[in-house]
């Protein structure tokens, strides 16, 4: 199997990994062990969750427990149950990237990972049906039990996206949008029938949140110009070049007018965005 491709399928909702276990103690949980209740934190001593996932801590980390929201960096070898390695993050010179929660690793990962810390280093081994299943991936036979040998290299907190009252200059075009510019970009504005995507926060007028694709790392796609969004967004995207930044002030007429967007947002609210449009193209 190509290489290349195999990464990306990897990071694309499958992952790996199946090799011995160690024989250490092992602690089997009757019904899986509850997530708010602390894994005992013992080097090399065998954590049998009832799902089936097996953890074994092989280092202790002193660092922040891994949560939902948070980006995760690490290493890790896969190998499969006869100990052949099918993929090993060490080769390409630094650690995968993730975001907890976001469903980019196999759910046994996954599972794992909100009981480890930064700094830790675990064996985790993972049943078929919490890996790729009755899958064939080459490198990888359908119906394999996986391992992987975990190094928690770095744990950034999740940061919620929250409102910030900010002071600058604000302008007010024709159809009485209004904006601030919070960041320069660069290159030319983007034109109608060019697909921008973009990272944004909504807030009613109190500054109440009410979306935002920043909080679950997940930009928005589409075409300007093309009434796919509302107004405002149309006009706003119209000012922009990539790199920028802007928060917007939209009368109701711009927004969701009398109708509103039950149950979020209510008939003919004043909204408040802030867009940052990360890249063009045609």
């Amino acid at each position: 199997m190509n290489l290349k491709w195999f990464w990306f399928c990897l990071l694309s909702g499958l992952f790996l990994h199946s090799c011995k276990t160690t024989s250490t103690n092992s602690i089997s949980s009757s019904n899986e062990i509850k997530l708010n209740k602390e894994l005992p934190r013992e080097e090399n001593k065998l954590i049998q969750l009832g799902s089936g996932v097996q953890i074994t801590l092989t280092n202790l980390g002193e660092g922040l427990k891994i949560k939902n929201g948070d980006e995760v960096f690490f290493h890790y070898i896969g190998r499969l149950a006869d100990g052949k390695v099918f993929d090993n993050s060490h080769d390409r010179y630094k650690p995968v990237q993730i975001k907890m929660g976001n469903s980019i690793i196999i759910k046994g990962l996954e599972e794992a990972f909100k009981f480890l810390y930064k700094g830790d280093k675990a064996l985790v081994v993972i049943p078929p049906n919490l890996g790729y299943g009755n899958k064939d991936l080459g490198i990888i036979p359908p119906n394999s039990t996986l391992s992987f040998e975990i190094e928690i290299v770095e744990v950034k907190p999740y940061k919620e996206y929250v409102y910030q009252p900010i002071s600058g200059d604000t302008i007010k075009t024709s159809s009485g949008l209004r904006y601030i510019v919070l960041k320069k970009g660069n290159g030319n504005l983007i034109n109608p029938k060019q697909k921008a995507e973009l990272q944004y926060a909504g807030f009613l007028w109190d500054g109440t949140k009410f979306d935002s694709s920043y909080d679950k790392d997940v930009p928005y796609t589409f075409t300007v110009g093309a009434g796919e969004v509302i107004a405002a967004w149309d006009e706003a995207l119209q000012l922009m070049n990539k790199g920028s930044k802007l928060r917007i002030l939209v009368p109701s007429q711009l927004g969701y007018g009398e109708q509103g967007s039950p149950p979020e947002i209510p008939r003919n609210a004043r909204l408040i965005f802030d867009i940052e449009l990360l890249d063009i193209s045609n």
